[in-house]
């Protein structure tokens, strides 16, 4: 019966342990050169007293008594090898037994006999599911390489390399255009900014001109008393001019207002309309300049106006010309440059436009072309592909059932080896024979009393549960603990039926030489003894609540094992799973290993 009571205790015992879990894997041979660590493990087989659980029980010492031996199972007495008051040594051979069909005889040999079989059905089968992937491996490479020439992307055949430079003529000329879009956007951004500019020239040009007018002819409020030191002088020779000056002054000063609503409002669209307004606008600020000249031309110098004077304002009105003109000159330039531009800016757009379009049709086309034959490639890539991994997935499939086969008829095999060692009837202690309760080839039943003996020991008797029991033998040697002294005893008789507590009755005999008092309390020790699957604990790495890890030395490598938990005896665990002969349980800590730079030697 298995106990989930001590799981706690387990996880709390193997996390003490410091052992972890490590994930094992086969290593690959390194160059020579490569210098490799030696790993020293700490390896005992799994038959080993050290394995055994132990279970501590307080007892009083006894006198000794009869020991009487009992059959364990219903078999036929095959030889008695004692005699009666015969004196006999320990664990010295007093008769032998055989099942009556000879079954277990025949079972044994039945089952060693599957054992190999199955080993090679599972060496046959693993080679043939290699051999399969193999092949399969091979097919879907050469699969492969005749796709490649077939799927879009992916080969090197004249479509397919057709379609990559359609694909990068398309790219290009997509670049092109998006360039030409960026370039165009540009240079119309650029002629708005050269259009304020011409307003900014126009306007200061307007500006300085209705000033200087101004200052001279005195027509605003601004400027009305400013020429009154010389403003008799004035155009005396010719009043007429001085009066159409004034009025291209007014027209031009309603220019300036107008002026004023054209800066902020230039766009795409109205820079040709805007251009043309400020050519208008100069023609007036160049008429201004010439009426002017007229005027001071006709201006007699006074003792306020020097010829000097007046020469340097026809010449600043001359200069204003000059600027004038060339406004005038500028703006015709920008208009028939914006007029060539817009004539083949959209002319440029669709070319490019038509460019792009008839490539994408071009590769739709070969698309097309490719299509079926790069279908077909994939699928029969698809297929082979598929084979390949179904065949993988299955193998560790198959692999697993035929291990689990193989693992199930050595268990069978360990079980006919273990029937076949309860044949043999041992004393379990030194004394002498008193009786011989059975003759030779009678059959007898499980409990069916064999000999009967006398010991000179002095003898402890203790309780033990069933789990406890069935690890217990009779004749095994446990430990007692006496002031400090520890002495050894062994297992002498083992009641069969359970007490009114479920407990059973075991009794351990003490050599009368030992030091022991009678009457004297003792600490017992029993190892558990029988099958294989009781473990130390510090050797088992918790995974769940009934789950644990451990490390076996198969000979060669490390292999990492999950076993089923029972019950905790001691120091030591139960565990559900058997072992097969000649593995090794690692009990030291492999957790630095590393199969890449490492090699493994045990320690003696």
């Amino acid at each position: 019966m298995k106990k989930r009571s001590t799981i706690i205790f387990i996880a709390i015992i193997a996390t003490l342990s410091g052992i972890g879990v490590i994930q094992w894997q086969r290593w690959e041979t390194k160059s020579e050169a490569t210098e490799r660590q030696v790993f020293f493990i700490q390896t005992d087989p799994l038959t080993q007293k050290e394995y055994q659980g132990t279970i501590t029980k307080t007892a009083s010492v006894k006198s000794s008594s009869d020991i009487t031996i009992n059959a364990q199972v219903g078999w036929r007495v095959n030889n008695i090898s004692v005699a009666l008051w015969q004196k006999v040594g320990n664990k010295q051979r007093l008769l032998s037994m055989s099942d009556i069909a000879g079954s277990y005889s025949f079972g044994a040999q039945k089952a060693a006999l599957s054992v190999q079989s199955a080993q090679n059905n599972f060496e046959i089968n693993r080679l043939n599911l290699d051999k399969q992937i193999q092949d399969a491996q091979l097919a879907y490479q050469k699969t492969l390489v005749s796709s490649q020439s077939s799927i879009i992307g992916v080969g090197n055949s004249s479509a397919d390399l057709q379609l990559q430079k359609l694909e990068q003529d398309l790219a290009k000329a997509r670049s092109d255009y998006n360039a030409k879009l960026k370039s165009d956007d540009q240079t119309l951004e650029n002629y708005v900014n050269t259009a304020k500019n011409v307003y900014s020239d126009v306007t200061n040009l307007m500006l300085d001109v209705i000033d200087k007018s101004d200052k001279f002819l005195g027509y605003t409020n601004e400027n009305a008393h400013y020429n009154n030191g010389f403003e008799v002088y004035i155009s005396v020779k010719d009043d007429n001019a001085r009066y159409m000056a004034e009025q291209e002054l007014a027209e031009l000063i309603n220019l300036r207002e107008e002026l004023k609503k054209l800066g902020d409002e230039i766009t795409l669209d109205n820079i040709t309309e805007f251009l043309s307004d400020y050519k208008m606008i100069v023609a007036w600020i160049n008429e201004m300049t010439v009426a002017m000249k007229k005027v001071l031309n006709n201006t007699t110098p006074g003792w306020t106006l020097t010829p000097a004077w007046l020469d340097a304002e026809v010449a600043a009105f001359t200069t204003s010309q000059t600027r004038a003109s060339s406004i005038s000159s500028s703006i015709t330039s920008q208009v028939n440059g914006i007029d060539l531009f817009v004539t083949t800016y959209g002319d440029n757009q669709n070319s490019l436009e038509q460019q792009i379009a008839s490539l994408e049709t071009q590769i739709a086309v070969s698309r097309r072309q490719l299509e079926d034959a790069s279908q077909n490639a994939e699928i029969s890539l698809e297929q082979s592909r598929n084979n390949l991994d179904f065949l993988k997935n299955t193998r560790d499939e198959n692999l697993a059932s035929l291990r689990n086969s193989l693992g199930q008829s050595q268990v069978a095999y360990q079980e006919a080896q273990f029937n076949l060692w309860k044949f043999s009837v041992n004393a379990p202690i030194e004394g002498v024979i008193t009786e011989v309760m059975v003759d030779a080839w009678q059959e007898v039943s499980p409990g069916t009393p064999l000999i009967k003996m006398v010991s000179q020991w002095k003898e402890v008797e203790v309780k033990v549960t069933a789990d406890e029991r069935q690890y217990i033998t009779i004749g095994q040697e446990v430990q007692l603990s006496y002031e400090n002294t520890i002495v050894t005893g062994q297992v002498s008789e083992m009641s069969s039926v359970a007490d009114s507590t479920a407990n059973y009755t075991v009794k351990i005999s003490i050599d009368e030489k030992t030091p022991v008092d009678i009457g004297a309390f003792v600490d017992v020790t029993i190892p558990l003894q029988g099958w294989n699957n009781i473990i130390p604990l510090n050797a088992v790495t918790i995974v769940d609540n009934n789950r644990g890890q451990i490390f076996i030395w198969n000979g060669e490598n490390i292999e990492t094992r999950t076993v089923t938990l029972g019950s905790v005896y001691g120091s030591s665990i139960e565990v559900e799973e058997k072992f097969s002969a000649g593995e090794e349980l690692i009990v030291s800590d492999v957790s630095r290993y590393d199969p890449d730079s490492m090699d493994i030697k045990k320690r003696q």
